[in-house]
């Protein structure tokens, strides 16, 4: 299914938003899942297998209120994959463990 574009609009904001680490994203209900909140709603990005990812939108009580499933020759499918990594990088603050493991492996390094 291709994106639709006000979708697309969102998937493309959101991105910026998590470049930039003005958002930060959470581990969602399963673990190929992510999700990220405002006042009014939750955006949860997901992949289901390969090639295959999803955008949802929910309300403010958890409730879906669109699903887009977006295969790999989908309008949509290049920026809904960065997005899903981005978040998935930002839920399980892969960063910090790579700063985590150099910063640790220099001490480990260094002569007792």
């Amino acid at each position: 299914m291709n994106l639709p574009d006000r979708y697309l609009a969102i998937v493309n904001r959101l991105s910026a938003l998590t470049y930039e680490g003005r958002v930060t994203w959470s581990e969602g209900g399963d673990p190929a899942a992510f999700i990220v909140s405002t006042h009014s709603a939750s955006v949860q990005v997901g992949g289901t297998r390969p090639g295959e990812y999803y955008l949802s939108l929910l309300n403010e009580n958890g409730v879906g209120l669109v699903l887009f499933v977006v295969q790999q020759f989908d309008a949509g499918y290049g920026e809904l994959e960065a997005l899903y990594l981005s978040a998935r990088r930002s839920a399980l603050r892969i960063d910090k463990k790579i700063e985590d493991l150099e910063r640790e492996l220099g001490e480990l390094s260094e002569p007792g």
